[in-house]
């Protein structure tokens, strides 16, 4: 009978206890490294969660600065539409000077306007408050001028009329004539010869209208 190689058992023996020794080893190793791969990549995650973090914060910064961007474009919009609407509406416009001329001596001719709002101008009242309308010019011994203007006329109907005032001794019978001058132009009124003191005459209405053109009827 034959006895087994003791020498290929022993090696045998050996070599399974260094692969058990090795691998006992590498538990404990991967144990105790655990952890530190754990919070590696728990750290990864973070770095990431903050840069996620960050570039949305970076999108929503733009959005908000798109969104104020847009908002005064909108309003620069508005202003320019409502300006443009403020110009259009002023060069529809148009002013009105009404003057009037006499060229008998001493003698004191007034003129009268009467505007859409019923206002009227002469020489006891030549402003009112909340217009610029004014009669600028009013002489009072002839010969002489009277005007009355306004930068921008209001639509509607402005009346004009004569008075013979006073005529200061000078039994002459006057003449008076008048223009209307306008945005577009000017027009000469009908003369009138003024034989009767104190009488407030009419002599022609001037129609604005909402575009700004000048009717004038005599």
């Amino acid at each position: 009978m034959r006895r087994p190689n003791r020498e290929i058992e022993i090696f045998s023996i050996s070599a399974l206890d260094l692969f058990a020794s090795a691998m006992g080893a590498f538990i404990v190793v991967a144990i105790v490294l655990f952890p530190f791969w754990q919070n590696t990549a728990d750290e990864d995650q973070e770095e990431r969660r903050r840069q996620l973090t960050l570039a949305f914060e970076q999108c929503q910064a733009a959005v908000a600065s798109q969104e104020i961007t847009l908002q005064t474009l909108e309003e620069g919009i508005r202003e320019a539409e409502a300006h443009s609407e403020e110009c259009e509406a002023q060069t529809s416009r148009t002013f009105l000077a009404i003057v009037m001329r006499w060229d008998t001596d001493f003698q004191d001719i007034d003129l009268h306007i009467v505007d859409p709002s019923g206002r009227e101008y002469y020489y006891g009242q030549p402003t009112f408050p909340g217009s610029d309308a004014v009669l600028s010019v009013d002489d009072v011994d002839g010969p002489g001028i009277e005007a009355w203007e306004i930068s921008l006329a209001p639509a509607g109907t402005y009346r004009i009329f004569y008075n013979l005032f006073d005529r200061h001794g000078n039994g002459a019978t006057p003449t008076v004539s008048g223009t209307v001058y306008y945005r577009r132009g000017s027009q000469q009124l009908p003369d009138f010869r003024m034989s009767r003191e104190m009488r407030i005459t009419p002599v022609a209405t001037v129609t604005v209208s909402r575009s700004g053109d000048v009717t004038i009827n005599q």
